[in-house]
């Protein structure tokens, strides 16, 4: 069992994420009540961050009921709850996840420009490694799903009553990575990668149960039944994280980056070849950091080999032709 003591029972959104943002939370809150009479809750990466001490871009309500007919309805009683406020485009929806995401042409304050919202739901994964069966749910079930501990909190908005159900808050104090339960790396292998990019992000470790089981996935070629296009995407978001270097290097260690494609390897002299690229690297160039990463990682393939790797791993279109050029294979 996790040692919780000392962990706190609420957080102040104000202190947590500033005046404006703090304000936009509530007043969705209000919206929700008022449109949907249901309760809403701060979840996800924001919530983790706000009890390290860590700035957060991303913002991610998720409604006890139907979230993506609360989204629709807020969007269109918009001026009702926010007068004063940039109108956001037409919702992004995901009916099948019970997901929908609002955009706006500049942010709504400070730097959020993306707010995503999603319904209280539960999964069922009836194949391992393939998408999951989305169900209906409440607060529960949705952090019962959640990948690891330290991402399965809640915050009330209103009250900023922290739900810690999983003793996330004593996994991060002792700066652990832990699974919620022991299947969690069959049901769903790309946390595999999640995990390492934690682990590098946050310069944690693996509980021991966790490792155990991680230890069994790469043994057992857990991620062979993920799509090459998930393994690509979540590869892709790695290279892409600020401790990506140090995650490559945990992948090519436990056998992992292998088991993503066979021809990634990270060269002996990776880390001093991307400190002199980052050196050289201004303005918009350090967004395209992730693909000299991931040319590093395929330099030693031909032309035509690296073609068939971007058609095996079903790179998007748009992606591939920036790979290649970034690569030198255009």
């Amino acid at each position: 069992m996790n040692d919780a003591s000392n962990a706190p029972s609420s957080l102040d959104l104000e202190q947590s994420f500033g005046h404006p943002i703090a304000k936009v939370l509530e007043r969705f809150s209000q919206a929700a009540l008022e449109i949907s009479g249901a309760s809403s809750f701060l979840v996800g990466g924001a919530v983790r961050d706000a009890l390290l001490g860590v700035e957060s871009a991303d913002i991610d309500v998720m409604i006890e009921g139907d979230g993506v007919e609360f989204v629709r309805g807020l969007y269109s009683r918009w001026q009702e709850f926010f007068p004063d406020e940039i109108r956001p485009k037409k919702p992004i929806v995901f009916k099948k996840y019970g997901t929908a995401k609002l955009r706006f042409e500049s942010p709504l304050v400070g730097v959020l420009d993306t707010v995503d919202f999603s319904s209280a739901r539960a999964e069922r994964y009836p194949n391992p490694g393939l998408a999951p069966e989305i169900l209906s749910g409440d607060l529960q079930s949705d952090l019962e799903r959640r990948d690891f501990s330290i991402n399965a909190f809640a915050v009330r908005i209103g009250t900023g009553e922290i739900i810690d159900r999983f003793s996330g808050y004593g996994d991060l104090r002792q700066g652990r990575v832990e699974i919620l339960h022991e299947n969690s790396f069959l049901d769903d292998p790309v946390r595999l990668l999640r995990a390492t990019r934690f682990c590098s992000r946050f310069e944690m470790t693996l509980g021991e149960f966790t490792a155990s089981r991680f230890e069994e996935a790469v043994n057992k070629h857990f991620l062979n039944t993920v799509t090459p296009a998930r393994r690509f995407d979540e590869l892709r978001k790695l290279l892409a994280d600020a401790a990506a270097d140090a995650s490559l290097l945990s992948l090519q260690r436990s056998g992992l980056l292998s088991q993503i494609h066979p021809s990634f390897s990270v060269p002996v002299n990776y880390l001093s070849e991307v400190e002199k690229l980052v050196e050289t690297l201004a303005g918009e160039e350090n967004s395209r950091l992730w693909m000299y990463r991931f040319k590093f990682i395929t330099q030693d393939l031909s032309s035509e080999s690296f073609s068939l790797l971007l058609e095996e791993l079903a790179v998007p279109s748009t992606k591939a032709r920036d790979l290649a050029s970034v690569c030198g294979r255009d």
